[in-house]
């Protein structure tokens, strides 16, 4: 139930920095799917694909399947502290030029 409930974590964490950086752009996304279109819209496709890898990998398989082991945990994780950090970029970026 560790595991899972990590997987989880890592998935919401993802998917409130993706929030965020749709806010930035003035844009409310409720659904994953509508997250997930509006990242190809605004030109952010790989974002996108990384964005649903961990919906995929860490939300369906591993919390709601329970398919999943600590190696794949800990790897997908890793992943996840990589995109925080790169929204993180991203919205920071866009705020200086707002500036």
């Amino acid at each position: 139930m560790i595991l899972r409930d990590a997987a989880e974590k890592g998935w919401l964490a993802v998917n409130k920095a993706v929030e965020a950086l749709l806010k930035t752009y003035g844009v409310e996304a409720e659904t994953y799917k509508e997250k997930r279109n509006h990242l190809l819209k605004l030109d952010f496709d790989l974002l996108r694909e990384r964005f649903a890898a961990r919906e995929k990998f860490l939300h369906i398989d591993c919390f709601y399947d329970g398919l999943c082991d600590e190696e794949f945990v800990l790897r997908e994780l890793d992943k996840v502290e990589k995109m925080l950090r790169e929204i993180e970029n991203i919205i920071e970026e866009i705020k200086r030029n707002k500036t």
